[in-house]
Formats: structure tokens, C-alpha cells, sequence
């Protein structure tokens, strides 16, 4: 009886092991990767006669655009503000389909282009929805330079800022001019232009107030930012300019303490080796183009000079020429920090300047052992953005998107051809890539 019941009890469990493997093998899928497909495929185009930009789905050729706003132009304005663009203060061409920047959220994706304004995604349901009708400027409001996630808040960055409430859905806009850069780090926010230097956000008082006013300094961007330190771009009157030259040449560094609201400026002078970087450009331009800070160092990216590190204890400085495949010294015009490691950027989101910034590989630099490795590209391209996430690198250049597997240092061939990359954003679900081809995205399934 004894046996019995035991052989009995060993074959139902046996049945029942067998039932569930083949349940879970019947149920699981395999899931796809960014390098197997499933991309989605974006176009932002204006209508030539009515000036409504609609979004159409690229990967169904056979629908028409349904979603539109409509440009609070008149038709004048409008064909004067595509065709010459500089008339209103704005460098480069403009195009509703040129996506500058990109932001992430819980529920939606954030967009901003270069001359379609804002858009907003909802993650669960696919619908996009435009915003642009509701700014007070209606010109700059095309043209969207930042978009990004502070608190409960969407800042976004045109002429001037304007900040979405998450929680009560209401836009608000300032009249302060930001003309530079946007900076957040912890509860600080900071926006800095040329005429108002740089300010900070008091929430209580739902306004930006300056830090303080030093002449005949004048401050700008890049802008960085680390708990009560901010770091920015001073700027001098060029007394003895000849004609042609600037009237404002770029002089240094300066670092304010917020609590105090002390300013120390950091010149060629104090820091010598900061004169290679002047010397490497023509009188008056701007040759500090990216800053990283941290609480020991910040980090000075240059134009045409490498990569500059300033400590603040001892007030050394550390260079890397980082010279490129011509010869020449290297631009960095963004840092992108990530998983102990600085990742240069040459080349501006726009691509401009691209054939003069090729190279045949990714500059980074390790931040323990200070060494620049050289990860070699598929083939010599400009990169133009860099986005990390999860141990992947996405890879943004002038001639599409690269991805890299970072803990292997190899690159993953992608069936995506997304043009001249702008921007990149990327979290544990999905991909979102900004060019001028409108916007693509991939979507863990």
C-alpha cells in the first residue's frame, strides 16, 4: 500500500512539472531589442498654405496627418520667419521637423523643435498633443532650445522660460530673457543670459532673482551648477578692439557661492594654462563651450582646445588636448557624465561645424584613472549627442545613430536610419531619438 501511494504521489508531481513547463514555455515571448526593430517614426511637417504643423506617423505612409496646430502667424511673418530667420534673432534655419530637445517623464514624452514648439506624448495611450498655441510669444515660441524635468515641473526654454505644472496641468511663463542655458542640480534651478547675468528661482516667490550684479563683468553661458556652487562665463569690454573684433571678450571663469553670494573669478592669469585655450581661437570668441562641475573640480570644455580640469582646493589645472584625426585640437562643446566616465561631445546638436570636428572615435575620458580612451567608431563620423542608460551608450552623429555596449567597449548594429542626430533620451522602457527627420522611438515590449 505504501509503495502504491508513493509511486501515485512521485507521477502526479511528476504530470504537474511537466504541465508547468510547458505553460511558461508556451507563454513567454521573446523580447525584442533596439537592435532587432520595432521603431517608431515621427514627421512634424507644415501645411505650405494654411501654416498648420501636423504629426504624421512615418511608418504608415498611407495616413494622413490628423493632429494640428495652427501658427498664430500672419502669412507674412511666417514665410519671413522660415526663409530668414536671422531678421527675428535666430541663427540657422528653422523646421516644425528639427527636434532640439527631448525630456522623459513618468507618463509622456517631451519635445521641443526648432520650429514647431512644444509637444507632448502620452506614454499609455500614443496621442500627441501640441502647445505651443499657448504661449503669449508668438514667434519664439517655435523655437524650442531646452525642455526638461525639475520637481513637479516641465521647464522649457525658448526666448525665455516657461514651466508646466505637472500636478495642476497649467502653463506658466516669465518675462526674464534666457538667452544662454538652463542648470538644475537638487532643489536649485538657474537660467543665465548675456543682459541679466545669472539668476535663480525662488518657488516661494514664483519668479527668478539675480544673484548678485558685479561690473563691469558680464556673465554667460555655458552654466553649471552643484549644490551651493554655480560656475559660468565671465565676459570684459574690449577696450582696444579694432574694427571687426568684438566689443565683449571672454576672460575667465566665475564661481559663486549662493549662500554667501561671494564671486571668485578664475582668469588666464591665475590659471596659465587656461591661455592655450584663448590663444586657440580668433580674439573675442567664445572658447569655453561646456562646463561639468562637480564638488572637487569642474571641468571646462573648450572650443578647439580640449578639455580643461579646474580643482578647487589647490586651484591646479589639468589638461587633455585630445587632439582629432587631422591633428588639431579637439572641440568639446557637451559633457555628459556617466558610471565613472566623461563622455565628450565635438560636435553642436545642430551638426554645425561637423566636417571640421570627424573623427574616428568616441572620446572619453576615465575618471579614475584620468586616462582618455579612444573607443573607434564604425566608421569617422562627427558625434553630436550621448545619452547613457543601464550599461548602453546611445551614440548620436551626423549620419545617424550608433550604440554601444559599454562594458565590452563594442558597437551593436542598429536597423534605424534616423539622419543628423539632435538629441537623445532613454530610461528602462524606451528610446527616444531627436533629429532632423523628426523623432524616432523604441518601446520595450
Amino acid at each position: 500500500m505504501m509503495m502504491a501511494y508513493r509511486l501515485t504521489r512521485s507521477l502526479v508531481l511528476f504530470m504537474l512539472t511537466v504541465a508547468l513547463i510547458a505553460r511558461s514555455g508556451a507563454e513567454e515571448k521573446p523580447v525584442q531589442t533596439p537592435a532587432q526593430g520595432g521603431w517608431l517614426h515621427y514627421r512634424f511637417v507644415e501645411h505650405p498654405k494654411t501654416g498648420e504643423v501636423l504629426v504624421w506617423d512615418a511608418n504608415k505612409p498611407e495616413t494622413r496627418p490628423t493632429i494640428t496646430i495652427t501658427i498664430p502667424l500672419d502669412e507674412w511673418s511666417r514665410v519671413a520667419f522660415r526663409r530668414h530667420p536671422r531678421w527675428w534673432g535666430v541663427a540657422g534655419a528653422t523646421s516644425p521637423d528639427w527636434i532640439d530637445a527631448l525630456c522623459l517623464t513618468k507618463d509622456a514624452l517631451w519635445l521641443g523643435s526648432s520650429g514647431g514648439g512644444v509637444w507632448r506624448r502620452d506614454t499609455r495611450t500614443g496621442r500627441w498633443e501640441g502647445h505651443v498655441s499657448r504661449f503669449p510669444d508668438k514667434i519664439y515660441s517655435f523655437l524650442v532650445r531646452e525642455i526638461f524635468q525639475h520637481g513637479n515641473a516641465i521647464w522649457v526654454l525658448t526666448r525665455g522660460p516657461h514651466r508646466y505644472d505637472l500636478t495642476e496641468k497649467t502653463w506658466q511663463h516669465y518675462q526674464d530673457r534666457g538667452d544662454a542655458a538652463f542648470a538644475a542640480s537638487g532643489r536649485r534651478l538657474a537660467l543665465i543670459s548675456w543682459r541679466q547675468g545669472p539668476r535663480l528661482f525662488e518657488p516661494k516667490q514664483d519668479k527668478f532673482v539675480p544673484v548678485a550684479a558685479t561690473r563691469p563683468l558680464q556673465f554667460s553661458g555655458p552654466l553649471a551648477i552643484h549644490d551651493d556652487t554655480l560656475w559660468c562665463t565671465c565676459w570684459t569690454e574690449n577696450k582696444e578692439r579694432k574694427h571687426g573684433q568684438p566689443r565683449f571678450v571672454q576672460t575667465g571663469l566665475a564661481r559663486w557661492d549662493l549662500k554667501s553670494r561671494h564671486l571668485t573669478t578664475i582668469t588666464k592669469e591665475q590659471a596659465p594654462v587656461l591661455s592655450a585655450a584663448e590663444r586657440s581661437m580668433n580674439a573675442g570668441n567664445r572658447w569655453i563651450a561646456a562646463l561639468f562641475c562637480t564638488k572637487e573640480a569642474v571641468w571646462i570644455g573648450t572650443e578647439w582646445a580640449g578639455l580643461f580640469r579646474y580643482r578647487v582646493s589647490d586651484g591646479r589645472v589639468d589638461h587633455w588636448p585630445l587632439k582629432n584625426r587631422r591633428g588639431f585640437l579637439s572641440c568639446v562643446k557637451r559633457i555628459v557624465p556617466a558610471d565613472g566616465r566623461l563622455y565628450l561631445v565635438p560636435c553642436e546638436r545642430k551638426g554645425c561645424g561637423a566636417s571640421d570636428t570627424q573623427s574616428e572615435t568616441l572620446m572619453v575620458l576615465n575618471l579614475k584613472t584620468d586616462l582618455v580612451e579612444h573607443i573607434k567608431l564604425p566608421e569617422p563620423r562627427a558625434v553630436t549627442a550621448v545619452a547613457c542608460h543601464g550599461g548602453w551608450v546611445w551614440v548620436g552623429t551626423t549620419s545617424g545613430l550608433l550604440l554601444l555596449d559599454a562594458q565590452n567597449d563594442k558597437w551593436v548594429p542598429l536597423p534605424v536610419s534616423c539622419g543628423t542626430v539632435r538629441c537623445i533620451v532613454a530610461d528602462d522602457t524606451q528610446v527616444w531619438v531627436g533629429s532632423n527627420n523628426g523623432v524616432f522611438g523604441w518601446l520595450k515590449r
